[in-house]
């Protein structure tokens, strides 16, 4: 009895020491430490010898190494380093150095940087890998218009957007605003009413309470003053929109609302390039939410106002009762109804059944048409772009008429080895009609 309690409790004593040694194991395991434990005793083995329970087969790998860019051989501070398929992952120091612990011999490390190609390096067994990383150049060669000039995209620092016109000239756009509308973002542009008015134009919201939101136009490298809706839609190429503070260190405080950078074409082909369009179209309201008063309603409301006014001179004597206050009159008597109108030629058309609905009267369902004729090509020591354009606008109230012509040269000529001779010239003819319509007799 005494040699089986004996024996339990040893058994029990084993346990404990088997738990404590796995959770050491773990623990060691985890913060990376080399551990032997042993474990001795006769009831783990069966007889007297002493067993070793070992942590090598757990042991992790630690990998060092240097990231550099492979352009120019620097270390790369901040890289991500991560083993595929895990959480675990580090940083590199601003040395460009990292030290990472893999879980075993297939792992994968994946090196990525921003604006850098990702690298995926099995471990080799080597304790030491150094990896260089090659720039993306992807979308980064477009070249765009900027103030001092043309530069790469991956050469700015600040918020450039382009606009391509190909597409934009071929729709029933009269204006640049126009084609620019819901396109671009952080450009905003506002319609407004009347033919050829120069819709209001802002980029990235308003920026002051009572000066102008309009940006900065330079139009071929000169600082543009007219109006846009003057140029030509067809001879534009391109628009470079700059949108942050730093085109202020080019065109100064005259930039604070932005810069547009408008671009106009240039000979693309060996052979000349004759191109015409031309399109013809209607404008008029979707929606009218105006309604006026017919001549019965006009007739009416002039009965009743003349009724309220001596209502409130009756009430103005303080009466004691009903007697002589006034009484509305019967609308239902024309005749009746006549005589409270002003005029004899109100009274004649009101009782005759003449009426007009003078909204039909000074509105018009309005024509709008543009024609484009140009000629370009180019050789080996020139270039040329000639185009002519005659745009007519009628606007949806009566003598309201946009109307222009413009006539637009572009011309690049070598004249010695290394000097270009460049020549624009632009012509415009602007024609608008005043859209105060005249209200005229009717009968």
């Amino acid at each position: 009895m005494k040699k089986n309690l004996n024996h339990g409790i040893s058994s029990y004593s084993s346990l404990r020491k088997l738990l404590m040694a796995v959770y050491i194991t773990i623990l060691l395991s985890a913060i990376n430490l080399p551990f032997v434990i042993a474990l001795s005793g006769p009831e783990l083995s069966g007889n007297s010898k002493s067993n070793l329970f070992s942590g090598d087969e757990y042991q992790q790998i630690v990998v060092t190494g240097t990231v550099t860019d492979q352009s120019t051989r620097t270390p790369m501070p901040g890289v991500n380093i991560v083993v595929r398929g895990t959480t675990i992952g580090v940083l590199s120091d601003i040395k460009g150095q990292y030290s990472i612990t893999i879980p075993d011999k297939s792992a994968v490390l994946v090196f990525s940087f921003v604006g850098y190609n990702t690298v995926e390096q099995p471990y080799s067994g080597a304790t030491t890998m150094n990896i260089t990383l090659a720039p993306v150049t992807q979308a980064l060669d477009e070249v765009v218009v900027i103030g001092y000039g043309v530069q790469k995209k991956s050469d700015l620092t600040g918020s450039v957007t382009r606009v391509d016109m190909d597409t934009k000239s071929t729709l029933a756009n009269l204006n640049i605003s126009q084609a620019m509308s819901g396109t671009t973002a952080g450009v905003n542009v506002a319609a407004e009413g009347g033919a050829g008015a120069e819709p209001d134009l802002s980029i990235r919201g308003q920026t002051s309470l009572s000066a102008t939101d309009r940006p900065l136009i330079v139009l071929d490298g000169i600082i543009y003053n007219g109006n846009i809706t003057d140029i030509n839609i067809n001879d534009v190429e391109t628009i470079d929109i700059l949108k942050d503070a730093s085109a202020a260190a080019v065109y100064g405080s005259r930039s604070a609302n932005g810069v547009m950078l408008i671009t106009t074409k240039k000979g693309a082909s060996e052979k000349p390039t004759v191109s015409f369009n031309m399109y013809y179209g209607y404008q008029d309201e979707t929606n009218n939410p105006m309604r006026v008063m017919n001549a019965e309603e006009y007739a009416i409301r002039i009965a009743d106002y003349k009724y309220q006014q001596e209502l409130y001179i009756w009430y103005a004597t303080n009466p004691t009762s009903d007697e002589g206050k006034p009484q509305r009159p019967d609308i239902t008597d024309r005749p009746l109804i006549a005589t409270y109108l002003r005029t004899e030629e109100e009274k004649a058309n009101y009782l005759a059944g003449n009426e007009i609905d003078w909204v039909k009267e000074v509105k018009q369902t309005a024509p709008i048409q543009n024609y484009n004729l140009s000629l370009s090509g180019r050789s080996e020591r020139s270039n040329y772009y000639l185009s002519a354009s005659y745009s007519n606008e009628k606007g949806i109230l009566k003598n309201d008429e946009f109307e222009r012509y413009t006539l637009h040269s572009n011309l690049e000529s070598k004249v010695f080895t290394e000097t270009t001779q460049l020549q624009n010239i632009f012509a415009n003819a602007i024609g608008r009609a005043s859209n105060d319509t005249i209200f005229y007799e009717k009968f």
